[in-house]
């Protein structure tokens, strides 16, 4: 990755840290309930993009199903797909 096109992607992920915190959890619009677990940066476009895990939902069943992590781009939490939890759906 040249210089400029680091400064960028280390710009991209410190917005994504302070907009969706490490740690943080949140709804997503069909009802699922995910934690954040980090940041991670797609090498060919530069997109900042969150990691993040399911922890709750409608049919979440943690005996049934693997432990996968999941990465969207910055932009998508910020689409109305994702808003922060706060025990109520």
């Amino acid at each position: 990755m040249s210089g400029e096109r680091t400064d960028a992607a280390l710009l991209a992920v410190a917005q994504a840290e302070e907009l969706v915190p490490r740690g943080t959890v949140w709804l997503h619009k069909k009802g699922g309930v995910y934690v954040v677990c980090g940041y991670v940066l797609n090498t060919d476009s530069g997109t900042a993009m969150v990691r993040y895990r399911r922890i709750g939902g409608p049919d979440h069943d943690p005996k049934k199903e693997a432990p996968l992590e999941f990465a969207r781009p910055l932009e998508q939490w910020s689409e109305d797909r994702f808003v922060p939890f706060t025990g109520k759906r």
